[in-house]
């Protein structure tokens, strides 16, 4: 019984022993839980959060979440690429930049995600590790930037351009006799090397927050022309002395003068990479030889003798011509500007002999007079012939001067065609011009006034043109289209 009673008693200890322990072990695991729960939330609160004391660049992103701190830090992103910049030489030309046009962005993307990494990568050491931290150490992130090359150097380059400069040559200017150079133009281009260089290493730094404008010094590189003032200059001596004085043309005692302003008129001037290639005119020359060739100058009046009866109808005489070619040659050869320039040169005239010629007696025209093309003129019987040499081209009828504005005779040559000029003094058109004395004289289609009114075919055979040589319709277009500049026009009555 005794013993019975002592079992019982020890059974009733060791429960109570029990269930003290159990409620101090739950009062412990309770204790320890706390924290752990805690934590778990604490973890849980910042899964889209950044976590305490987190900044970019300057910005406190401290507890924000991801999306609102994607916001704060773009916009603090924006302001960085729409800060200007100064682009400034010494000169004090500048242009302001920003790093936006230039194609340079700030890198928000990776700033994000190195901040966002601290608590939520690694593994749960580290990540438990800077969340238990945070509150006590800040985490700084800096910004940087992203270059896109291609954009930035194509905007660099079209925004510098208008701070170049082209470079321009010396370039000499005739003007009547005077001779003159205009100086050339040092060109200057930005030496955008050394400025790539320079920005790129300026956005290569860690992005603060400046309010103050940057200034970036430009440099230029000089790029000096092909044709130099020292060039030019040299090339301007040599014209000035072929225009210092006037061209003297001797002929059996006769002096005939070229002006100086005529020679400076003949003068072409053609920039040819770093040289300047001097020619003269030759049509030009060939116009003042034949002005000053009309006291020389006649045309060979071969002796006609009668076809019928061989008697003789008229003598003949020899003609003379300036030999245009050869006297260009030698205007050239005297005017060679590494030689001393000649202003006294013979006049070549080549002599063409007079011959025989067997025409009808009514013949008018003599064929012949000529090697070349050359048009005669017969005032007494209003007629107009072409010939090339003895080969008549066609032959028309023509009015010719009135008595009080009377056609000149005498060996001239054409000087200039227009296929419809206009005359100021009459105001009425004139087709298929050609000039043969300065621009007053010339050969033409029957004028026409500017209403449509045409001049009647009736007036040719009769002079009553106010001295010049007039056409019909038909044969002035055939003889303009024939005739060439230099063609020789002999006119008598």
């Amino acid at each position: 019984m005794a013993d019975n009673i002592e079992e019982s008693f020890d059974l009733l200890i060791r429960k109570r022993a029990l269930r003290r322990a159990l409620k101090i072990f739950s009062i412990v695991l309770f204790s320890l839980s706390l924290p752990f729960s805690a934590f778990a939330a604490y973890k849980e609160n910042y899964s889209l959060k950044l976590l305490p004391n987190t900044y970019i660049a300057d910005l406190n992103l401290s507890n924000k979440r991801l999306a609102e701190a994607t916001r704060l830090l773009q916009d603090l992103a924006n302001r960085f690429e729409n800060q200007k910049y100064l682009l400034k030489d010494e000169g004090g030309n500048s242009l302001e930049v920003t790093p936006k046009e230039l194609g340079i962005r700030v890198d928000v993307n990776s700033a994000l995600k190195e901040a966002f990494s601290r608590g939520h990568s690694g593994d749960f050491y580290t990540q438990t590790k800077d969340l238990i931290l945070a509150p006590f150490q800040p985490k700084r992130v800096f910004l940087n930037w992203q270059i896109d090359s291609n954009t930035f150097e194509k905007v660099l380059s079209a925004k510098v351009k208008d701070l170049e400069r082209t470079p321009e040559n010396a370039q000499i200017q005739v003007v009547g006799s005077e001779i003159t150079v205009k100086p050339m133009v040092v060109g200057k281009k930005i030496d955008s090397q050394r400025l790539t260089e320079d920005l790129k290493k300026l956005f290569s730094k860690e992005i603060i927050e400046d309010p103050r404008v940057k200034t970036v010094k430009l440099s230029y590189v000089l790029i000096t022309p092909a044709i130099t003032d020292e060039y030019a200059s040299s090339v301007a001596a040599s014209l000035k002395k072929m225009v210092s004085e006037d061209l003297v043309l001797t002929y059996e005692g006769k002096s005939l003068r070229i002006p100086k302003t005529e020679i400076a008129s003949w003068i072409t001037l053609t920039p040819r990479e770093n040289t300047i290639e001097v020619t003269l005119d030759q049509n030009k020359v060939y116009n003042s030889l034949a002005k000053v060739g009309r006291s020389i100058e006649k045309a060979a009046k071969p002796k006609k003798i009668s076809a019928k009866d061989g008697s003789v109808i008229e003598e003949g005489e020899d003609g003379l011509q300036i030999d245009k070619k050869t006297m260009f040659k030698n205007i050239l050869e005297a005017f060679t500007l590494t030689n001393d320039v000649q202003h006294n040169l013979p006049l070549v005239v080549n002599k063409i002999p007079a011959g025989e010629k067997r025409v009808a007696p009514e013949e008018i025209f003599t064929p012949g007079m000529y090697p070349g093309k050359y048009i005669e003129i017969d005032l007494s019987q209003q007629m107009l012939a072409a010939f090339e040499g003895e080969n008549k081209f066609m032959e028309a009828k023509v009015s010719t001067g009135r008595w009080s504005m009377p056609t000149p005779t005498g060996v001239f040559s054409i000087n200039s065609k227009n296929p419809r000029a206009y005359s100021r003094t009459y105001g009425l058109y004139m087709p298929w011009w050609m000039a043969f004395i300065g621009s007053e004289y010339g050969i033409h289609e029957l004028p026409e006034w500017p209403n449509g009114a045409k001049e009647g075919e009736s007036h040719l055979g009769i002079p009553v043109s106010h001295g010049c040589v007039r056409l019909g319709v038909g044969p002035a277009k055939q003889l303009y289209d024939w005739a060439e500049i230099g063609t020789i026009v002999y006119i008598h009555k």
